[in-house]
């Protein structure tokens, strides 16, 4: 149950929030409590089941309480909650941006409610829509309803008709075309003008808050579109802005990822220059931290299987057990990397069980894609795993997908313990 707390806490401890604290966690009987305290005062519960475990008292329970929240098949939702948060989402994707803003909503005891997804791949939409309360969605491109030709009007009006009042705008536009792993057009790719079409939304929509998403090389895009959204959120919307880089794996997500946010907001009580100063922890999650239950999991479909590689794959990564080892020597390589001048050191590597993977992509199933080989198992990551590692609780409903699916959603996805903390720090 997630409630507002008046009084006395059930378990009697609501002293330990002081005025610098934003959680403050407790275990008691079989259940994990989050105290989160608004800016006002007033300090909201939230829970998570801990699946019978019988913690010590020296256990980093934010650490418990965010594994079992992974591990959750279900999680409680407000009763009867005194707010809601209406949230429009541009591409979308599966919803990694919704559901860390939907958690920081729970943990403030709020609902939250889509009031407009978009996402130009119907199957990102079908799982989105899965997962969320939605008003709308729509396949149309974000360009055919938030860009400048009048020849989509009609376009326009349809999708935004009867939205009403919208408290945050996401959005992540894509990411490739600012990306080192893209040798063609970097920093000059038509992807990203799509950037901007958030400030226009903002424009548009006039929500209270803006997050925007994306990889840290698009400050050096060509036309400089990320500088020209920052100051049209700023100069010509009125909002307060400020940008930041999130370093995944010390704000509790197991996997080292970094990326940049435009975090935007018309509260003036927001202090954002310190905003994920609270989050920050001294000892990176590992691969294990995540996944360690998962070890002995049946390959039951899937999502719970890995890969079946050629012959010769399934010799590299025996290689690297037989010999105990975590990079595969350039004799073991393809042609193109046996030269040793290859730039990718990480590729056909194995991960190791006490650090955080390396960035999750749409390739994880694959050894030729990355360091994606399993720390203890002669295989790579299955998709479960690898929704693990974006912070995608059990609860999170993708289906029965295809292999190249579930790397679609899993590997393009925000992990959501981002959007959870930047949510909070403005909702509160």
């Amino acid at each position: 149950m997630t409630q507002e707390v008046s009084g006395q806490s059930p378990l009697g401890a609501l002293g330990m929030l002081d005025g610098h604290d934003i959680e403050e966690f407790e275990f008691c009987q079989g259940t994990l409590w989050r105290n989160t305290r608004h800016r006002d005062g007033r300090v909201s519960q939230s829970t998570v089941p801990a699946q019978g475990a019988w913690l010590q008292p020296e256990t980093d329970l934010r650490s418990a309480y965010d594994m079992f929240w992974l591990r959750a098949k279900n999680l409680p939702r407000p009763e009867g909650p005194p707010e809601t948060v209406r949230v429009v989402d541009l591409f979308a994707g599966c919803g990694g941006m919704t559901l860390g803003l939907a958690e920081a909503a729970r943990a403030l005891g709020m609902g939250c409610e889509t009031r407009l997804a978009m996402d130009t791949h119907a199957g990102a939409l079908r799982v989105f829509q899965s997962n969320f309360p939605c008003k709308r969605v729509s396949q149309k491109p974000v360009e055919s309803v938030f860009g400048d030709d009048p020849r989509h009007a009609t376009i326009r009006r349809d999708v935004l008709q009867d939205l009403g009042r919208i408290d945050v705008l996401l959005g992540g536009p894509p990411c490739q075309g600012h990306s080192n792993l893209n040798n063609h057009s970097r920093r000059d790719d038509t992807r990203n003008a799509l950037f901007f079409l958030m400030a226009k939304a903002a424009e548009l929509l006039n929500p209270e808050h803006v997050i925007i998403e994306n990889v840290r090389d698009i400050v050096h895009d060509r036309n400089g579109v990320f500088e020209t959204t920052r100051d049209y959120l700023r100069s010509v919307l009125g909002y307060r802005v400020k940008t930041v880089v999130l370093k995944a794996e010390y704000l509790g997500v197991p996997q080292r990822r970094h990326r940049i946010f435009l975090v935007a907001t018309r509260r003036a009580n927001v202090r954002l220059d310190d905003i994920v100063a609270p989050f920050v922890i001294s000892t990176p999650r590992s691969f294990a931290w995540a996944c360690a239950d998962l070890y002995d999991c049946a390959a039951n479909g899937v999502y719970n299987s890995a890969s079946v590689g050629q012959e010769v794959t399934a010799k590299r990564i025996a290689w690297l057990f037989d010999h105990d080892e975590y990079d595969l020597p350039d004799r073991l390589r393809p042609p193109c990397h046996r030269d040793g001048k290859h730039s990718y050191p990480s590729v056909y590597g194995r991960l190791r069980e006490d650090l955080p993977s390396q960035t999750i992509t749409t390739g994880f199933s694959y050894m030729g894609q990355g360091r994606y080989v399993h720390p203890r198992l002669p295989r790579t990551l299955t998709p479960h795993e690898a929704a693990r590692l974006q912070f995608f609780p059990d609860s999170f409903a993708f289906g029965r997908l295809k292999r190249s699916e579930y790397g679609y959603l899993i590997g393009n996805a925000v992990p959501p313990k981002l959007t959870y903390i930047l949510g909070l720090q403005l909702l509160r």
